[in-house]
């Protein structure tokens, strides 16, 4: 066993103790305790002072600190589909019907009065005269009887056209006064179905189907053209439309007056750059005109109907429906 030093110094002092301790009886020499001082002090300069390790308190290693999980980004806010529109859900007004099919090709814009369609002969020009019993064939215009749906032309609410046609007017002076009324406004034009009509007046209005279109304008002057376009081959044609010239210069428990003036309220046929010219109406009755034109080369052609309303009346308005283009066989 291997004694420390320390140990071993530790070991005489107490074997000198003990002796001294069986001593007690006699008187201890002066020495002794100059020895003992001595040993005490050799012991106490002899013995190193034992150099503790330091202890070292265990340190917990720690775990290494994960970064916190990033928070997940939060979903978009989805935004929520805009219902599909259709080409009624601009503005309809009231009477708008809602049970037709609302299918928008792309319109035409709004011709300037000055270039729009053929040259419209004067009111004085005749209808031609058909001759009795042609063979005509099948109607070669699309949608005739507006059965089909309509939409806004360039998105103007007044302005609601049958699937297949488009619209022009004119604005401006209309050369029959110099009064501020005597210009030409923008009409209105709506599809009617059987609901927006009275029962009365299905027969007055709608001439094929359950629809017809009504070109109007309360207290304005009006000159407007609904048409078309054909497909043709060379050939001679006949256009026929049928209307309800519904101008009255006033109103009273029912009953309409019409104007006085009997070319106020007029209507024309056309067909490329032939037409009727302006015919006057009878009023608050059904008319129907007819344009029989040739051509000598197939061709895309612009066909359709005017209607002219002179003067600031209280109603310039023309209902029209089935309408036929057929070829003279």
């Amino acid at each position: 066993m291997k004694v420390l030093p320390f140990t071993r110094t530790l070991f005489i002092l107490i074997l000198l103790v003990a002796g001294a301790a069986c001593r007690s009886e006699e008187p201890a020499p002066t020495a002794e305790p100059t020895l003992l001082a001595t040993a005490t002090e050799v012991a106490a300069m002899s013995l190193p002072t034992p150099t503790l390790a330091p202890i070292v308190e265990a340190t917990a290693t720690d775990e290494p600190t994960d970064s916190p999980p990033a928070s997940p980004t939060p979903p978009p806010s989805v935004t929520p589909r805009p219902a599909t529109p259709t080409r009624d859900a601009t503005a309809t007004p009231e009477e708008t019907p809602t049970d037709a099919a609302t299918d928008t090709p792309t319109p035409a814009p709004t011709l300037p009065p000055a270039t729009a369609g053929p040259t419209r002969p004067p009111a004085t020009a005749a209808p031609p005269t058909l001759l009795p019993d042609p063979v005509l064939g099948e109607n070669l215009l699309p949608n005739p009887s507006f059965e089909g749906g309509h939409y806004l032309q360039n998105n103007v609410a007044e302005l609601q056209l049958p699937e297949g046609w488009r619209a022009d007017y004119q604005e401006g002076p209309t050369g029959f006064g110099g009064q501020a009324w005597d210009v030409y406004v923008r009409p209105e034009i709506r599809v009617l179905s059987m609901s927006f009509l009275p029962p009365q007046e299905h027969g007055l209005y709608i001439f094929d189907g359950s629809q017809t279109v009504k070109i109007f304008k309360d207290a304005g002057a009006v000159s407007a053209r609904l048409m078309t376009d054909v497909d043709l081959q060379p050939g001679t044609y006949v256009l026929e439309v049928p209307f309800f010239a519904d101008v009255f210069e006033s109103i009273s428990n029912g009953q309409k007056f019409a104007p006085n003036d009997p070319n106020a309220g007029e209507a024309m046929l056309f067909a490329g750059n032939t037409g009727t010219g302006w015919i006057a109406n009878a009023y608050n009755t059904r008319n129907v005109l007819t344009h029989t034109f040739t051509i000598d080369t197939a061709q895309r052609l612009t066909v359709g109907v005017g209607f002219r309303g002179r003067y600031a009346i209280q109603n310039n308005g023309w209902f029209v429906d089935n309408l036929s283009l057929r070829r003279w066989q």
